[in-house]
């Protein structure tokens, strides 16, 4: 009487290949699971440093408002001098630094009265800054808006002023002995927009 194939030896080899081949499938589920175990534990974890550090900041949030009354030095913030592939058009219109905008740095009197905006950006050796004033009262000449800076490299300080009679082009300057004397290296423009000014 012939043997039936569920009872050969073949049948039996068949299922221990079978159970051989789960063997890698089993392997891949597990690989699998573990992958998404160790995502999620880092995800929380990310999730809870995240929230960690927001209440840090919320708790010392007037080191972050970036308000300072005129004149006051600006020592908290740095200022990012963003790399520019080509030398923007200075015309006084902000449509080259709308890729930075959400680098730009912001004070504001806490009034609410004098508002500030403003990038800096660096082009073969040349420094360019934007700001973006909000002011409703403008006023031009000797007795009008005025911006000025201050630069130092840590061992000298160099004053500038912008002063223009009139909305258009300007040229700044700087502060030499008692007086400010024009400086042809300090040039741009001045427009006024409906709630201030851009230079």
């Amino acid at each position: 009487m012939p043997r039936r194939f569920h009872h050969s030896i073949r049948f039996k080899l068949l299922l221990v290949s079978l159970t051989l081949l789960g063997i890698p499938w089993a392997g891949y589920r597990f690989i699998h699971e573990t992958e998404q175990f160790l995502r999620d534990a880092q995800q929380q974890s990310l999730q809870g440093t995240a929230q960690a550090l927001s209440k840090l900041v919320a708790k010392q949030a007037e080191g972050f408002t970036g308000q300072h009354l005129p004149g006051q030095a600006n020592h908290r913030t740095n200022l990012y001098l963003h790399r520019w592939e080509l030398a923007p058009v200075i015309d006084g219109y902000p449509d080259e630094w709308t890729l930075f905008e959400g680098n730009f740095t912001r004070y504001r009197l806490p009034d609410g009265s004098l508002g500030l905006e403003l990038a800096a950006g660096e082009h073969a050796g040349q420094a360019y800054l934007l700001l973006r004033v909000s002011d409703t009262s403008r006023a031009y000449g000797t007795q009008g808006d005025r911006v000025d800076l201050s630069l130092s490299d840590g061992t000298q300080l160099t004053r500038l002023r912008i002063q223009p009679r009139a909305p258009g082009w300007i040229m700044g300057q700087r502060l030499q002995g008692r007086r400010f004397v024009a400086e042809p290296a300090l040039r741009g423009e001045w427009q006024e927009t409906d709630g201030g000014y851009v230079v």
